[in-house]
């Protein structure tokens, strides 16, 4: 158990530590030429976050099979959280990103961009609430 207690806080230092980094870069940012920028830098900490996201699901999997005190509702709490994040990773990196980049510069893009900041501060919240859990209930 304990090398999936080690993945698990890779995973959340990637996962959690790259998300963040990139909802903070993308925020309120004026011009196209720094959205256009900042949007490649985003793109390029996915990489970190995914990797993350993936050993916390597969390392979480093994911890929650190889939990003594049985299935509890701190952890399926969590356990929907991390359903949001996943949907909203997969919603923000295969769908919006696509068009942000295209979009830069058009009058479509405000809606894009509104759209990526409003789920990547739900997925936040999520990734927060996760930790706070985690910490302090110890699910």
């Amino acid at each position: 158990m304990l090398i999936f207690e080690i993945l698990h806080v890779i995973g959340v230092v990637l996962g959690f530590g790259g998300a963040a980094v990139s909802c903070a870069i993308m925020l309120y940012v004026r011009t196209d030429e720094k959205r256009l920028h900042r949007g490649r830098i985003a793109r390029r900490i996915c990489i970190a976050t995914w990797t993350g996201l993936v050993l916390l699901i597969i390392s979480g999997i093994a911890l929650t099979v190889g939990y003594n005190n049985g299935y509890n509702i701190v952890l399926a709490v969590k356990h929907l959280f991390v359903a949001i994040i996943v949907v909203d990773a997969f919603i923000i990196h295969f769908l919006l990103f696509p068009h942000y980049f295209r979009q830069i510069g058009t009058p479509d893009f405000d809606m894009t961009y509104s759209t990526m900041k409003w789920i990547g501060m739900l997925s936040m919240s999520c990734w927060i609430f996760t930790f706070i859990l985690s910490v302090f209930l110890g699910g």
